[in-house]
């Protein structure tokens, strides 16, 4: 019996996200339950010696719900107590949207923590501006909403500075600032705070948001880590190439998300790689860096950019409306696309020839 396009194309579909969601199962099922606890060295320029080797524990995003159970909360707790801090930082996202219902009970989780030196505490963007904050300072904890105090520890002060998720301009961090004393320490649950801090001259930031990189590949490492703009494209790309096989009959579309699907673990090592040695002063270029040069190119790419996203979701929207057949798609504007691609290649390969 031969095989049909359509029947082709499923077959592929069903491969790539069968694995994906296979993945995805393990993931939620089982691994998301392993609680483990990173240590690591924080290099801070200018730091007294009186300060050397203080132990800070920071302990954030705890998303407190059905899905994150007391019992895993508890875990993490535990561990990190174990290592016996002297000062303990939390980093916010305790709850998820803001669900109020847990709102109380990962306080109480929360209160069995810690520290000679005390405990402090940051709102992340899963948290609101009164409850949390309120259940916080309920425990003893000292929260810090656009606001700095200062802690006296072995004859040095140390200033903790704690922002809010929405804080953003580094006129608002400096005013927040100024006039500190000692050594300071940014708290912000966004890592992007980062680059505002190095214009300050902040010499640590403490954050959290990234989840550890939230998809991690074995032996790869993170495939986004915060880069949220990524994670939007790959799935603009991935839901529209769905959105294809269901119209089209065309297999072209169905190959097109098995080789996305295999390109990701590719970019994963990159990305990687990259970051692991940027860490020691060596700058990578990837692929990927080589193609966003290009791309950097394009005058009005911000324009051009946006009429696409606006043209591409407009077609997707009234074809799901049924009032605009997209077969013609994969039967016509897909080789279009190609011929013209070539073409393009060509010309590229005539210029550089003359």
């Amino acid at each position: 019996m031969p095989i049909t396009r359509r029947a082709a194309i499923k077959a592929v579909l069903a491969t790539t996200l069968g694995s994906a969601a296979g993945g995805a199962t393990y993931g939620i099922a089982f691994e998301r339950h392993w609680v483990g606890m990173t240590s690591a060295t924080l290099p801070v320029s200018g730091l007294p010696p009186a300060l050397d080797g203080l132990r800070i524990g920071l302990i954030t995003d705890i998303h407190h719900s059905r899905l994150v159970p007391a019992v895993d909360v508890s875990r993490a707790l535990d561990l990190a107590m174990s290592a016996r801090p002297d000062l303990i930082v939390l980093g916010g996202d305790y709850v998820t949207f803001g669900d109020r219902a847990f709102v109380g009970p990962v306080a109480e989780l929360l209160g069995s923590l810690s520290a000679p030196h005390g405990v402090f505490a940051i709102l992340g963007n899963h948290d609101d501006d009164r409850d949390m904050p309120t259940a916080l300072m309920g425990r003893g904890f000292v929260v810090l909403k656009d606001q700095r105090t200062q802690v006296s520890i072995r004859g040095e002060t140390l200033t903790l500075a704690g922002i809010r998720f929405w804080t953003r301009r580094a006129a608002n961090i400096a005013r927040l600032l100024k006039g500190s004393e000692g050594t300071t320490l940014l708290l912000a649950h966004d890592p992007r705070r980062l680059a505002e801090a190095a214009e300050l001259n902040v010499p640590a930031v403490l954050s959290g948001h990234t989840h550890g990189g939230q998809i991690v590949l074995p032996g790869v490492g993170a495939i986004y880590n915060g880069e949220f703009l990524k994670a939007a494209i790959h799935v603009l790309i991935f839901g529209t190439l769905v959105t294809m096989v269901g119209e089209s009959e065309v297999p072209l579309f169905g190959l097109m998300i098995f080789a996305f699907y295999m390109y990701m673990p590719f970019e994963a090592y990159y990305t990687a790689k990259k970051r692991k040695l940027h860490a020691q002063g060596i700058e990578l270029e990837t692929p990927i860096d080589r193609l966003q040069q290009q791309f950097s190119r394009i005058k009005e790419r911000e324009l051009w950019g946006g009429v696409a996203l606006v043209a591409i979701g407009g077609v997707l929207l009234l074809g799901n409306l049924n009032l605009l057949s997209l077969s013609w798609i994969g039967t016509l504007l897909w080789p279009a696309v190609l011929v013209g691609l070539g073409f393009w290649l060509l010309k590229k390969h005539q210029d550089k020839a003359a």
